[in-house]
């Protein structure tokens, strides 16, 4: 949903008010969004009628790259079943692009709250006056997968004494101090030898609305012409600009392959940094990319250039894209990582927890990421 959103500009609402009948081969069609409004979902059109369908002026949808249409048609073809909890309050088809595993729509608020912020900040977020804890995770597999979101580590009065001595006490060997693991309902047990790290910030203060910024500044910078660029966000172009100027069907292929180059671009940077990725899909999207010299845990970056992507592209071949339905073929267990600098117990973040912020910022539990 968060790439849909970068790559095509759309607003949260239109995003989670997607529905699959307005999804055709290489372009969506912006009739209507969903809007939450005190816990409860109505379907509206969009922002002063900032339609962007071929049925409504300026007749102009939201065009694809190559990748994106390959991800929404496989999306689509996966949940094609599926409707909504709510769609007999708001109306409508039920059927929607975007919905979460119980089938109900993600909530802005418990989705910034969950994944967003902390994916963004490297910190859950925070409550007023306390500053959000630390996003710790796994570091057996490179990035590190989140571990649940536990209390602060509470020292306890010394090696197998006090509050956690009857429930498995730990003793930090740096130290000799007691810790006590933390406990509560849903909190899974940490195991010692696990390696642990934590999350630098990605784009501190980032919100989803901020990707359809980003967006208009790849349309500015790749040279996309003004008119198609704000018609594309639900904008108009006020006077003469906006009266005389028409998108044309040279600026949308342009705008397609300009956002194709970005998001190759993107896989390629990322291989170079690691050739997998825990997820499957994003390490099916690597794949193309993973060229790798024997005995190198790195790709060449020389073996995958710009030239060798248009060259596969005139084979007919497309760099980068995955065909979903496909996906299940790739392995769900994780590809084996290499472990990111030494290993930490869960029992060193006693110790770490008061000083993981300093001056210059946040100071990770391992090398980070």
């Amino acid at each position: 949903m968060l790439v849909t959103i970068g790559y095509t500009g759309l607003r949260w609402g239109e995003a989670i008010g997607l529905e699959l009948d307005y999804v055709r081969p290489g372009e969506l069609h912006v009739e209507w969004q969903l809007r939450e409004v005190g816990g409860r979902f109505h379907r509206l059109p969009p922002k002063d009628d900032s339609y962007r369908s071929p049925n409504w002026e300026p007749c102009l949808p939201v065009d694809l790259p190559r990748f994106l249409a390959s991800l929404i048609t496989g999306q689509v073809r996966a949940h094609a079943g599926r409707r909504c909890a709510c769609a007999a309050q708001h109306g409508g088809t039920g059927r929607y692009v975007f919905l979460s595993p119980d089938g109900g729509h993600p909530r802005r608020s418990n989705y910034a709250r969950r994944v967003f912020r902390p994916a963004c900040d490297g910190r859950y977020e925070g409550s007023p006056g306390r500053e959000g804890r630390l996003v710790i995770a796994d570091a057996t597999v490179w990035p590190g997968i989140p571990v649940a979101a536990w209390p602060a580590a509470q020292r306890g009065d010394g090696p197998g004494t006090g509050p956690g001595a009857q429930s498995g006490m730990s003793t930090d060997m740096g130290t000799g101090e007691g810790f006590t693991p933390p406990r509560g309902r849903g909190i899974p047990v940490i195991a010692e030898d696990v390696p642990l790290t934590c999350w630098l910030p990605v784009k501190p203060g980032l919100t989803p609305h901020g990707l359809r910024h980003s967006h208009k500044t790849w349309m500015a910078e790749d040279g996309i012409p003004e008119i198609l660029a704000e018609q594309r966000l639900g904008h108009e172009v006020p006077g003469m600009r906006g009266l005389y100027a028409h998108a044309s069907d040279r600026m949308r292929d342009d705008l397609k392959d300009a956002l194709q180059a970005r998001w190759e671009d993107s896989l390629r940077a990322r291989a170079a940094i690691h050739p997998h990725a825990p997820m499957p899909l994003l390490d099916g999207l690597l794949a193309p990319y993973r060229r790798q010299q024997p005995g190198s845990s790195r790709p060449d970056d020389t073996t995958w250039d710009r030239e060798g992507a248009a060259a596969t592209r005139r084979r007919g071949e497309e760099p980068g894209e995955v065909d979903l339905p496909n996906s299940s073929q790739i392995s769900p267990r994780p590809h084996p990582g290499t472990r990111m600098g030494s290993v930490r117990r869960a029992s060193d973040l006693a110790r770490c927890h008061d000083h993981l912020v300093g001056d210059t910022g946040i100071e990770p539990v391992t090398s980070s990421v």
